[in-house]
């Protein structure tokens, strides 16, 4: 309850623009929560906060922390999968006009 208390907080004084209270009050969050499930709208809300600072690079270096946390980041074969991807996509656009792709 008292983490929930903390990330509303939290929540309000990133919104009101109060940035350096606000990730004093997220980070304590990160550092107590026990459950991921207690540290993504945290992630989420400093991330989105961070965004709105014009500090992309430190927004997304907290959501590879995030996806880290989630076991989502580093993804094995990442090149690999990437190329692949490329290429079903190329496949789709050859096979199929801009009429049925917009429809």
């Amino acid at each position: 309850a008292c983490l929930r208390l903390y990330h509303a907080r939290c929540d309000v004084e990133l919104s009101l623009s109060h940035f350096e209270v606000g990730y004093k009050l997220g980070y304590e969050v990160l550092d107590r929560a026990r459950s991921l499930e207690d540290k993504l709208p945290t992630y989420f809300a400093m991330a989105k906060a961070l965004g709105r600072e014009d500090r992309h690079l430190d927004a997304q270096q907290l959501d590879k922390r995030a996806l880290r946390a989630m076991k989502e980041f580093p993804k094995r074969w990442h090149l690999l999968r990437s190329a692949k991807m490329l290429l079903d996509i190329k496949s789709f656009l050859k096979k199929n006009t801009n009429e049925q792709i917009m429809s």
